[in-house]
This record gives C-alpha cells, sequence and structure tokens, in this order.
C-alpha cells in the first residue's frame, strides 16, 4: 500500500495478484493444517517406535542405521521439492498477468489475435502445470523411499518377534509391537511428507515477507511538521526550477520548469503525447522524487509536507474514471465523512441529482466493478462530484473527457467551469476548445514548459498563435484571425493540420 510508484512501475499486476492471492491462501489456509499434521503424525509415528523399542530393546540398534539413511533421503529431497515449489509459485505469476489481459477482449477480438493469446495462454499453463507436476511427482518419489524405511522396520519387528518369542517376549507385546510396525507404513510417510510440503509451502512466507522487508516505502507519509488545518487556504502554486525523471537512466520528464500559478487561476497544459503534461501531476502529488528544484503550495515547500496531508489538499480528476465496486455513496465519499445532503449536493451541481434521485436504492445503488453499470459521462460525472465534495483549492483534470464524444465534453468541461469558479484548476488535455477560456496555457514540449498569459475568449480561433518553443514567460494578445499552435517545432502546414485534425 506504501510501496513508491516506481514499485508498481516495473512489477507486474500478475505477480502482485499472484502474492495477495495464492500465497496468502497457502499461508493463511494449507500451511496451518500441514503444521498440525506434521505435529499430530510426528508424535504418533514416534509413540509406536517407543513402543517398539520397549517391547523389543535390540531394535535401537537397527534403528541407528536406519536413521543415517532417512536423514540422507531427507537431505536429498528437502532442497529438491523446495526449489520445484517455488518454480511453481513463480511461474504461476505471468499466467495471472496473462488473464488480467482479458480487459483488452475487445481488441483481441477486433484484431483477430484470439489464437495467439489462446496459444499464449496455453504456454504459460503448461510451464505452471509442469512445474506443479514435478513437485507433486517429487513428495510421491519420496513416499516410496519412506515406504521403504518403514518395510525394514516391519522386517526386524518380525524377526525378533520370530527370535525372542516367547522366550522373552509374551504374544501379546509382540501382536502390539507387530501391529504398530504395520500401521507405521501410513502415518510415517505422511508425517515427513507433511514436514517436506510443510517447508515447501514457506516459500510463500519467503515470498510475502520479501514485500514488506524489501521493498521501498514512501517516505513521510505523516507530516514531520505542525500545519494549520486550513492549509493551503490559497491554491497558488510556484514550480522553481523543478526536475523529474521517472529512474536513474530515463530522460527527464521536466527539465529544469519554473513557473506560477496564482490562487484561483485557471491553467490549460497542452503538448504532444508523451511532452510531460502528467509529469506535472506526478510531480505535485510527489509520486515520484524530484531530481532538483523544488514545488511550493500556498507558500509551503511540499518536500516538508507529509505525503497524506498534500495528497488530500488536492483533488484530481482522471482520464480513465476510478469507480468501485460499491455504493454510489462510497464511490462519491469514500471516506465517509459528509452528511448526505452534502452529496446531494454536489450532485445537483454535477446534473446528476435527477438521475440519481430515479434509482430504487438512489445513494445506495450498487455500482458494478468499474462503473460498467453507467455510462462514460455518467462515471465521469461522478468523479466530478467526488472533487467537488472535497472542497480543495487545487484541482487537477488530466484529460477526464479524452474518451468522451463532444457531447459529452461539454456537458463535463460545462460542469467543471461552474463547480470549480473559485479553485485554482490545472486542466491537461488534447482539445483546444478546453483551453481557449483558461486564463494561463502551460505547452510542454519534451520537458520544457513555455507559459502563454491569454484572454479569456468565447472562441479558439480568437486567440493568437504561439510560436516559438522555449522556457520564457511570453504575453499574448488577441486576433480573430489566427488559432494557437501546440506544435511549434513542426513547420505552420503541419501545425494547422493537428490543429484542425484536434479541433474536428
Amino acid at each position: 500500500m506504501f510501496a513508491v510508484t516506481t514499485f508498481f512501475d516495473v512489477t507486474p499486476t500478475g505477480r502482485i495478484l499472484n502474492r495477495f492471492s495464492k500465497d496468502m491462501d497457502e499461508i493463511d489456509v494449507k500451511l496451518p493444517f500441514s503444521s498440525e499434521a506434521l505435529l499430530q503424525y510426528m508424535l504418533t509415528s514416534l509413540g509406536f517406535l517407543l513402543m517398539i523399542s520397549w517391547i523389543f530393546p535390540f531394535f535401537l540398534i537397527p534403528c541407528i542405521p536406519l536413521a543415517v539413511i532417512f536423514i540422507l533421503f531427507f537431505l536429498c529431497f528437502r532442497s529438491g521439492i523446495r526449489s520445484l515449489k517455488r518454480t511453481e509459485n513463480i511461474s504461476r505469476s505471468p499466467l495471472f498477468d496473462h488473464v488480467l489481459s482479458l480487459d483488452g477482449l475487445l481488441t483481441i477480438h477486433s484484431f483477430g489475435q484470439t489464437g495467439r493469446f489462446v496459444d499464449t495462454f496455453k504456454s504459460k499453463l503448461d510451464e505452471n502445470s509442469g512445474a506443479m507436476f514435478m513437485f507433486h511427482s517429487a513428495m510421491r518419489w519420496q513416499a516410496v523411499w519412506l515406504d521403504l524405511l518403514v518395510v525394514a522396520v516391519t522386517f526386524f519387528v518380525s524377526l525378533f518377534i520370530v527370535v525372542l518369542t516367547p522366550d522373552r517376549v509374551t504374544p501379546a507385546n509382540a501382536g502390539m509391537a507387530l501391529a504398530f510396525a504395520l500401521q507405521m507404513s501410513g502415518i510415517f510417510q505422511f508425517a515427513v511428507r507433511s514436514q517436506t510440503e510443510l517447508e515447501a509451502k514457506l516459500t510463500a512466507v519467503e515470498r510475502i515477507s520479501h514485500y514488506y522487508k524489501e521493498i521501498e516505502e514512501e517516505k513521510e507519509y505523516e507530516s514531520a511538521i505542525e500545519l494549520p488545518k486550513s492549509w493551503p487556504s490559497q491554491g497558488n502554486i510556484v514550480f522553481d526550477d523543478v526536475s523529474l525523471k521517472y529512474s536513474s537512466n530515463s530522460r527527464l520528464a521536466l527539465n529544469n520548469v519554473s513557473f506560477k500559478i496564482e490562487d484561483g487561476e485557471k491553467v490549460g497544459v497542452v503538448g504532444r503525447t508523451g511532452s510531460g503534461k502528467s509529469s506535472l501531476c506526478n510531480s505535485l502529488y510527489r509520486m515520484y522524487p524530484l531530481n532538483g528544484g523544488k514545488i511550493l503550495i500556498n507558500d509551503r515547500d511540499i518536500s516538508q509536507v507529509g505525503l497524506r496531508r498534500l495528497r488530500r489538499s488536492m483533488a484530481i480528476i482522471p482520464q480513465d474514471p476510478v469507480l468501485f465496486a460499491e455504493t454510489l455513496r462510497f464511490n462519491i465519499d469514500p471516506e465517509q465523512e459528509s452528511a448526505d445532503n452534502q452529496i446531494w449536493e454536489c450532485l445537483e451541481k454535477t446534473g446528476l441529482k435527477n438521475t440519481v434521485s430515479m434509482l430504487a436504492d438512489q445513494l445506495d445503488f450498487k455500482v458494478e466493478e468499474g462503473g460498467s453499470n453507467l455510462s462514460s459521462g455518467q462515471r465521469q460525472l461522478i468523479c466530478i462530484a467526488r472533487a467537488l465534495l472535497r472542497d480543495v483549492k487545487i484541482v487537477l483534470i488530466d484529460e477526464a473527457t479524452a474518451n468522451l464524444d463532444i457531447n459529452l465534453d461539454s456537458q463535463v468541461q460545462k460542469c467543471i467551469r461552474e463547480t470549480f469558479v473559485d479553485k485554482t484548476i490545472l486542466l491537461i488535455t488534447h482539445r483546444l476548445n478546453n483551453v481557449a477560456d483558461m486564463d494561463t496555457i502551460l505547452r510542454v514540449d519534451d520537458g520544457n514548459i513555455n507559459v502563454e498569459k491569454i484572454k479569456n475568449t468565447s472562441s479558439v480561433n480568437d486567440t493568437e498563435t504561439i510560436e516559438n518553443g522555449g522556457t520564457e514567460s511570453t504575453e499574448t494578445t488577441t486576433s480573430p484571425s489566427k488559432s494557437i499552435n501546440l506544435y511549434p517545432t513542426l513547420s505552420n502546414d503541419s501545425a494547422d493540420q493537428n490543429v484542425n485534425e484536434t479541433k474536428s
């Protein structure tokens, strides 16, 4: 839960799911059963051996070489079985990861890749099944050799019965010793097998313990300094020579970025895919450590603010709406801190009040996983209501309407502008009409940011062309004959083509 974001970037989802499903199941369910079986049957076997030794003291003599042989067998099979179990656990992760890709089932069918998907699934399943088969085969092969040891015990007991009965041992005691020796054929084997299986399943504990011991956690989750409850009382943001990269061998996503956003200012962030727009959000939420510079919110360096307090002081509306398989009330107020009348007020501002009122359960309406029983626009409006209920000063909107059609886009954008009037807004978008009435435009180009001040207009065509890349702030005035150029590195014809494609 508190691992650094880099861990989730490099760790396949199937591996995490494997640890918290199968491995946790073995720890919670199978390990206690194996431990109980080991204790029960090992004590029973030990009692049988003691009774046989009490009846036939000479039985202790062959017990010495039998014990040596047992130890050799045990050591021989121990490491191999443990390695096979570890291989089974490891080979299960790619299988889970492949099954999770069924989320793209429509894409698989559209490109005619069903056969390839099934073949890959069969290959990964064969790898896991092969490792599982080898593990169980090794367990059974060990059981065969243990049966030979039990046969040797039965042989020596029978020999002592023939030699010592009835001179030194009564027939009743001899029969009891032979009965114990025969019962050991199953009990002793199962006891040793339980021990081996227990040790093999402890690899699940090893794998889980690696997560809480070795994985780097986010630091300073709680505030180390005392902050006023009203912080941030204003939504002004300052980037001071900020640099950010996602890994040590990657290029800078933000390259010495400096700009200032005033309280209540509406800022549009534009640029090509991969230029570094979303990196602004990542740096504000401290998802990745900065490589240089600092960020101030309400004149406070965010590196001195605890992560929990910092992230609760902002709201984000993501491109893909995040909804849980819970009630509508829970999806709007996950921490259950607000009253129902406040939730209804937010629903009214987002235009969802009438829709929710018509539902039989209203706020207790059960949302399916991912919001599959809601439309795309409704899912996005619920995310807006969730951000509105937080009543924070800074709202980040990361291409919230990228997957919506023009009509839904207009509805969502209208809702955003009406409900977040007094908030500081950072709007990341590819559609030019969404940034037409912004106070400021941040044009991101390969980690460099150009700040453009524009006047509020009613149409994209009422803004002057933003020329030339760079990091210097520039002021522009209105001109009805030109449009915003988001691609300064292209020729004018290419830029106009991109703008027209974006508008259409």
